[in-house]
């Protein structure tokens, strides 16, 4: 996954303050992005966060809004 989706997944799970991080640079996410994995690691153990697969849909544009 690039930096980018990466980025998306952490906005949605952590919202207003990435929210406002994106608006700064909206022009870099805008367009809808899909949610295809997300894994947390904890003391060296790795889980899916939403399981196996997960199902996400999140929409941007160019004013930074989601």
């Amino acid at each position: 996954m690039n930096r980018i989706g990466t980025l998306a997944i952490a906005l949605l799970i952590s919202g207003t303050a990435w929210a406002q991080a994106i608006a700064q640079s909206a022009k870099d996410f805008v367009g809808t992005w899909t949610l295809v994995s997300s894994t947390t690691e904890r003391e060296g153990v790795k889980s899916d966060t939403f399981g196996p697969n997960p199902k996400g849909l999140l929409v941007f544009d160019a004013g930074g809004h989601m």
